[in-house]
């Protein structure tokens, strides 16, 4: 996933602004590459796959990110950034505890396939709640202050 998280970002920097259309489709090469991970046992395959993992899970993530910090009012965006990465970070070790129970009970094939279910199925979810919604970034108007430099 490393080749793949290195490529997202700069995907994402590329188009110069935040995507509902791209996070939503990182969304989808997440968890549907996870969902196809799951019955592989082959290293190589299995590498190809990770590379999508990595790639989709970085779309998503920059996207997300950069639509909440555009969402947010300048006042409060330190706020909802820490309670955006508490949710996202500190849920982890829960999220751990529950990927080792799987994997205890069925492998690391049923903990590859809940993990893209759950995912395809949240996917879904959002796409239908952001449907008809404005774009990211006309969420909130910039007022990006011009500073020239001599």
């Amino acid at each position: 996933p490393v080749r793949g998280q290195g490529i997202a970002p700069v995907a994402a920097a590329a188009l110069g602004r935040a995507s509902t259309k791209v996070m939503l489709i990182g969304s989808l090469v997440f968890t549907a590459s996870e969902l196809a991970l799951a019955p592989v046992h082959g290293a190589v395959l299995a590498g190809v796959l990770l590379f999508f993992v990595g790639a989709g899970f970085s779309a998503w993530s920059a996207n997300s990110n950069t639509a909440m910090q555009l969402a947010a009012p300048d006042r409060l965006r330190g706020r909802i950034i820490g309670i955006y990465f508490y949710a996202f970070n500190g849920t982890g070790p829960i999220g751990g505890v529950l990927t080792g129970w799987l994997i205890a009970k069925g492998g690391t094939e049923l903990a590859f396939l809940v993990g893209g279910i759950l995912g395809l199925a949240a996917t879904g979810v959002a796409t239908q709640q952001l449907r008809g919604r404005p774009p990211l970034l006309s969420l909130r108007r910039l007022r990006l202050p011009i500073r020239r430099t001599a």
